[in-house]
């Protein structure tokens, strides 16, 4: 299938839940630690190092538990507790098995976002304000956070979006990327995918339990798991279909 290049949004379903995807324009961006963030930033975040991104497309909002069971009905759902909320206690290869059902049922082919793609995204893509948090400079307004949520995450969508219309990209949970962990290196670099291989899965965005200091999602305070450890905040998403063309 080929989708046109003036289709900015695609709309899913599956068994009655539906998810939305934005197409993001392709730009070139700094990436790391740089000064809208207002702040020193810290070894992993450096060099900032320039990135060009061919157009793609990436999810609205972090995927839901609603969207979780409905491609992987046969999941354990222990402690899960609405179908609004999005999806935690997968790991990175529980990812790559909802993406690989999801293909079949959609017949096209879905992935996690590099993690180049998830902070430009992050940013605003080329509409970027140049905010400190994903659409804002105010966390609150974009955030659940250790301020405000309760230490508890919450519904997708119910903070601001960002520029590009995106959720939750600034704090809630945490979220894969596809990369393997790699220090950051001085050049441009077209498309970016990570190394080739490693021991470390990125994770982006900051969580309900991270403060302020831990919440810039374009900086990484690049948080990287085993990608078999379950753990409570790091979750799938918002995913990308590669890169535009399916």
């Amino acid at each position: 299938h080929t989708i046109p290049d003036s289709l900015q949004m695609l709309h899913f379903e599956v068994d009655g839940v539906s998810f939305s995807m934005k197409r993001v324009e392709g730009g070139v961006f700094l990436m790391g630690g740089t000064q809208e963030q207002h702040c020193e930033p810290i070894s992993i975040d450096l060099p900032a190092h320039t990135i060009a991104l061919s157009a793609y497309y990436i999810a609205n909002t972090e995927v839901t538990e609603a969207l979780w069971l409905a491609v992987m009905p046969e999941w354990e759902i222990n402690g899960w507790e609405n179908p609004d909320l999005p999806v935690t206690d997968v790991t990175w290869y529980d990812c790559q098995m909802f993406v690989h059902r999801l293909d079949s049922i959609t017949g096209l082919p879905f992935r996690l976002p590099t993690e180049a793609e998830w902070e430009y995204a992050a940013r605003g893509g080329n509409m970027s304000f140049g905010c400190r948090f994903a659409g804002s400079n105010i966390l609150d307004s974009v955030a659940w956070s250790l301020n405000n949520a309760g230490f508890r995450k919450h519904r997708v969508a119910s903070r601001w979006s960002n520029e590009l219309g995106l959720y939750d990209m600034t704090g809630n949970v945490s979220e894969w990327c596809s990369d393997w962990y790699g220090r950051y290196h001085l050049g441009t670099e077209p498309n970016p995918k990570g190394p080739e291989n490693g021991e470390w899965k990125v994770i982006r965005g900051g969580s309900f339990d991270n403060g302020e200091a831990n919440q810039y999602p374009l900086v990484l305070l690049t948080p990287s798991l085993l990608p078999r450890t379950r753990i409570t905040t790091p979750s799938l998403i918002p995913f990308s279909i590669s890169p535009l063309r399916l």
